[in-house]
């Protein structure tokens, strides 16, 4: 769907390629007031297509997640890995009408993450095609979201990990006041954005919400480096370990049951200048690489808040280099899942 047409009447401000809309108008420095608000974020994703009937098949023996759990109205998590271990995309999952499986994932590495389906593809009867065109999606958040979601279906809206389908949209509830909604229409979409209960904001906001939920999603920056564990994947119900076997399995199980993870995803905020890539390499006070960053966003105008992927053994953060940003000092903020010894 063509953005650019979609918001034409509403002052949007792209980033620095021209794809993706960070804000329309509103600047870090307005965050803090806009989590009072009930918010219609966009965001930037790509949609995968499985088609066929050895579509589960095939995807069940090639991701973590479980796929025979992929049944009308529920939607699952998993990740698409090397034999390695490393990831080479995240990606929720359900079945659309005619029971293809529609993966969603960042739009950043979609036309990478089908190259990789189709590698591995070649002797089942599934066909593979990228959908992101057709498609625009919102985060919704705020306090009593649900209230300005009522009405948009004669269905209940769904449960935390469900979702609903109607003809031009459908609708995941991601956590309890936290939806995602996907138009396939943009008369429905536009009509949807105009709604007076709703406040539009670009990516930028709903990279804070995102972060703040404690997931790092994998984009082209970051292609390759991280196992699941790293990203407190196991943390997050996007690994199965007890379905069978499938590429990369080995690795990540056996990091599963000997703890053979040393590094693990952790949620800082600190001053900076500007915001650090993902990927981009951290080090202690001494100069000594412990980590790399998974995501990062504003939290106000001078304020960060990052998703680090760290070595067990860092404690102190103080005076860290973060990408080429040095004598930064960050306190950590809890995460929001139950941490491992208490699962």
């Amino acid at each position: 769907m063509k953005l650019a047409k979609l918001f034409t009447d509403l002052n949007p401000v792209f980033d620095e390629a021209d794809r993706r809309i960070m804000s329309f108008g509103e600047r870090p420095k307005d965050f803090n007031v806009l989590q009072r608000s009930v918010t219609l974020s966009l965001i930037a994703r790509g949609y995968i297509k499985l088609s066929g009937p050895d579509s589960r098949k095939f995807l069940q023996g090639q991701v973590t997640c479980d796929m025979q759990l992929v049944v009308d109205g529920q939607v699952i998590r998993g990740a698409h890995c090397t034999p390695k271990g490393r990831i080479l995309f995240l990606f929720t999952a359900h079945c659309d009408t005619n029971d293809n499986i529609i993966l969603e994932t960042h739009q950043s590495i979609t036309t990478q993450a089908i190259a990789n389906l189709k590698k591995y593809a070649v002797f089942f009867k599934t066909e593979i095609t990228d959908m992101s065109a057709a498609l625009v999606t919102f985060l919704v958040a705020g306090p009593n979201c649900s209230d300005a979601l009522q009405g948009l279906s004669t269905q209940p809206l769904p449960q935390p990990g469900a979702h609903l389908q109607e003809a031009d949209f459908w609708l995941y509830c991601l956590a309890n006041e936290r939806y995602s909604i996907t138009y396939t229409s943009p008369e429905s979409a536009e009509k949807f954005i105009a709604s007076p209960r709703l406040t539009l904001t670009g990516e930028a906001y709903a990279a804070l919400i995102t972060l703040r939920s404690g997931f790092a999603d994998i984009t082209a920056d970051t292609l390759d480096m991280f196992i699941p564990q790293m990203l407190n994947l196991d943390r997050q119900a996007f690994i199965s370990f007890k379905k069978g076997c499938y590429t990369g399995q080995e690795i990540i199980a056996r990091a599963h049951y000997r703890g053979a993870v040393k590094r693990r995803l952790r949620h800082i905020q600190c001053p900076l200048d500007k915001l650090p890539k993902p990927g981009e390499i951290v080090a202690d006070s001494n100069g000594r690489s412990v980590g790399s960053v998974a995501s990062a966003a504003w939290c106000s105008a001078s304020q960060a808040e990052l998703l680090l992927v760290l070595a067990d053994k860092v404690e102190a953060l103080k005076g860290l280099k973060i990408g080429t940003q040095s004598n930064i000092d960050a306190r950590e903020v809890e995460l929001p899942y139950p941490p491992l010894s208490k699962m």
